[in-house]
């Protein structure tokens, strides 16, 4: 059976009047692996933070299990969006 986990609907994100993200709508089955590929400032980072919840959209919307996005989703989401730093001071060893 294709579950879907996660959809978005016409996701929008504008900052000031620079449009992000503009009607992106995508369907996410459960157990699968997905690419998002794109060049620098494509909006990829912008996309992947409204899913989680750390943007909100201008408009559209993003439903996990088939109802609209909640806090309370947040315990059967892991993201990591951006790299990890890593601190000169640390050594190679232990990287």
């Amino acid at each position: 059976m294709n579950e879907i986990i996660l959809q978005t609907k016409r996701l929008c994100k504008t900052f000031k009047k620079q449009e992000a993200i503009k009607d992106v709508s995508i369907s996410v089955q459960r157990n699968s692996i997905y690419g998002l590929l794109g060049p620098n400032g494509a909006g990829k980072s912008t996309l992947l933070k409204m899913i989680i919840g750390m943007l909100r959209p201008t408009s559209g919307e993003v439903l996990f299990n088939g109802h609209k996005w909640s806090r309370k989703d947040l315990s059967s989401i892991g993201s990591l969006i951006e790299s990890a730093p890593l601190y000169e001071n640390l050594i190679q060893d232990f990287i």
